[in-house]
Formats: C-alpha cells, sequence, structure tokens
C-alpha cells in the first residue's frame, strides 16, 4: 500500500491500540483498555455528546491492519472505546454499567465510521505529533484565544469587544492591547459593571439602557484605564479592587447613568460622537473618507504629570475634556480649559487672588490656540 487510504469501516473490526502512548507499557486486553481509558480520558462525557451530536465528522479514525480480518486504531481510541460501550454497557467498569445502559437508550447505533488507513504504525507518528503535541512551533493545532472562542459563540462580551474595536478604543493589529480581552471579559463577568452600562444580558443586542453620553464616557474611560495600567488581571483578585474602579470611572467622566429605553449601538459605527443621538442605521460604504477628529486627543505627557502630582480637581476636569464633542459643546470645552488652567495655576502657587491671564502673556495663550484678543474682551 502506497500511501493512506479514506474508507468507512465496520466498527466491530476496529481494535483499541495495545500500545496506546496514554499508558506507558500498554495493555494485556482490550478490557483493560477500556477499563483504563474510562478511568482517565472522560469517555462517558464523550458518550453522551455521541448521542446527542453524533461523531464528529471533522475527525477520522486512523488505523492500520492486523494479521487478521481486524484493525488498530492509532488514533481515536477514546470515541471508539465511547462506541464500544455505548453498543455493550456490559464492556463498561463494574459501577459505570448503569450509567452507559442508561444514556445507550438513546443512541442510534453508528455500525460505520469514516477511517483512514495506513500502512504501518510509523506512517502515523507525524499525523499524531501534529495532532497531540501542542502548536510546534506552528506545525500544531493552537488552539483559540478566548476572544475568539466568544467570537465564534458570538457572546455578548465578544459584541462589545468588536465594537471597542470599531470605535478606535482597541488596535486588534497591536498585540498588547488585544491581550487585554481577559480582563474586560472578567469584568463583562461582573454584574455592577454591566449595571454601569447599562448592558443587560438577557438581551443579547448591542445596545445600553442609559443615556448614550454617559454610555459613551464610560466605555471609553475603562480602556483607557486598562491601556495606562491602572486596571489589570491581578487587581481582580481581590474584591474591593471592582468598586473603586467602577467609582473612579463615574467621578473622572461625565456620567449620570440615567436609566432609559434601549440605544442600539451601530455594529458599523466609528469614532462616536457622545453628544450624538441620532441613531438611525447608515449602510457602511465601501470607501468611507476620513473623518476629522471631535474630541480633544490625551496626551501622555500631561497624563503622567498628572499621575505624578495627584491633584484629584485635576485629574477629574482633564478627563472630562476629552470625553465631551468639540464639535458639538465648544463653548463647553472653551470653559472646561480654562477652568483646567486656572486649577493648575493655583495649585503651582501662582495665582494668588489674581486673574488668570495676569499669569500668562500673549505668546503663551497663543501657545493653547487662544486669541489674546478674546481674552481681553
Amino acid at each position: 500500500m502506497a500511501g493512506p487510504i479514506a474508507k468507512k469501516l465496520s466498527v466491530a473490526r476496529i481494535l483499541l491500540d495495545m500500545k496506546n502512548p496514554r499508558k506507558v507499557g500498554g495493555f494485556n486486553d482490550q478490557l483493560q483498555a477500556i477499563e483504563y481509558l474510562t478511568r482517565i480520558g472522560n469517555i462517558f462525557e464523550l458518550a453522551k455528546d455521541i448521542t446527542k451530536n453524533g461523531l464528529n465528522p471533522l475527525e477520522r479514525f486512523a488505523i492500520i491492519a492486523n494479521a487478521d480480518s481486524t484493525f488498530t486504531a492509532i488514533e481515536g481510541n477514546r470515541r471508539l472505546t465511547a462506541l464500544k460501550l455505548l453498543t455493550d454497557p456490559q464492556l463498561a467498569p463494574e459501577g459505570q454499567r448503569q450509567r452507559f445502559e442508561k444514556i445507550s437508550q438513546n443512541f442510534d447505533p453508528i455500525k460505520e465510521v469514516d477511517v483512514i488507513l495506513f500502512p504501518d504504525r510509523e506512517s502515523v507518528d507525524i499525523w499524531l505529533d501534529r495532532i497531540h503535541n501542542g502548536k510546534n512551533q506552528g506545525l500544531g493545532r493552537i488552539p483559540w484565544p478566548p476572544e475568539a472562542k466568544d467570537a465564534r459563540q458570538n457572546t455578548i462580551t465578544s459584541k462589545f469587544w468588536g465594537y471597542a474595536q470599531r470605535i478606535g478604543l482597541i488596535n486588534p493589529d497591536n498585540k498588547s492591547e488585544a491581550d487585554k480581552y481577559t480582563i474586560f471579559k472578567e469584568y463583562m463577568a461582573k454584574p455592577d459593571f454591566r449595571d454601569l452600562l447599562g448592558i443587560d444580558i438577557s438581551n443579547e443586542g448591542l445596545e445600553t439602557h442609559i443615556n448614550r453620553q454617559s454610555f459613551d464616557n464610560a466605555f471609553a474611560h475603562f480602556f483607557h484605564l486598562i491601556k495606562i495600567g491602572e486596571i489589570s488581571t491581578r487587581d481582580n483578585r481581590t474584591a474591593e479592587h471592582t468598586p473603586k474602579i467602577l467609582e473612579k470611572i463615574k467621578t473622572e467622566v461625565d456620567y449620570t447613568g440615567t436609566y432609559n429605553s434601549p440605544i442600539m449601538l451601530a455594529d458599523d459605527e466609528t469614532l462616536l460622537d457622545p453628544a450624538s443621538t441620532d441613531q438611525t442605521e447608515q449602510k457602511p460604504s465601501k470607501s468611507r473618507a476620513p473623518q476629522p477628529p471631535t474630541k480633544i486627543p490625551r496626551s501622555a505627557e500631561i497624563e503622567s504629570a498628572l499621575k505624578e502630582l495627584n491633584n484629584y480637581k485635576l485629574k477629574t476636569l482633564y478627563y472630562s475634556l476629552f470625553t465631551v464633542s468639540a464639535k458639538s459643546h465648544t463653548l463647553l470645552i472653551n470653559i472646561g480649559i480654562w477652568c483646567f488652567m486656572e486649577c493648575l495655576s493655583n495649585a503651582a502657587n501662582f495665582l494668588n487672588a489674581k486673574k488668570l491671564k495676569n499669569h500668562f502673556d500673549e505668546r503663551g495663550f497663543e501657545k493653547l490656540g487662544v486669541s489674546w484678543q478674546e481674552k481681553k474682551q
């Protein structure tokens, strides 16, 4: 025989492998192999799944021919054991026969299975290594990361994670950011966090039950805290940390959390304007012109300085500036910047009961993009 051959074969003609690497030294007979695999291989759970869903069509048995008319299963011994015990529960070890008898009543007998017939044991080894030896530098099976598993199941967590990527809070091409999914998943499992964002898990739609501006501000600030390292998986081990984080989010951004009727978050949404209340669905175009930013960009240098200064009021004012749309709330942004600069001057002991403009010359205001003539007025 030149190479592997795909065919169908009677289950009754396939024997368990007496040299199964799952047990050092192998087995003496078929019953010993069944007893061992049933004890260590979760065979009962596998058998229950087979009665419900059948055999996995993506996986075939790998077999070699014996001297007589039988064959040995080199790959698929757990599945084969489950099939044999469903067909004849009396083969099960004592103490487990009743369990297999019960589930076998709902079993639609599988008499033939898809197999790959190999010329000898050695020719199977390379493929066994691909299946059972982990990643093997990319040659073997690579497990799906948590976000991929949830995305396949279309869970509510994966929907909001995808939403965070679409609106620019997470860069999927940046591995250090994509790895934060575990943190997000842990928080999404917390009822208090879902309440903060107005997420109802009984409704699996991409929607919030709080006012839109509060959601956008809290959602964006949560990912900001992850990025700057104030939220980590290590912190989640302590019960008191989560309430502190939730309170921090509420106080550092514009958040009222007023509950109302559900607001749908568009699947194709990008860089949302928190002030926008237009929920009209738009068909995504193949090519979309880049939109000008509507919010003040964050500054890592300023954030680092504020963290070192540790002034609660200054940090609160600063974080509120980039959560508000400069396009829709220009005047509010101007007032916010003025308050921030005034508090900054006060913190630096510059104010001394004088007006703010007395501490900055014309060039200083011009650097801030503010006309000196406007401020004189």
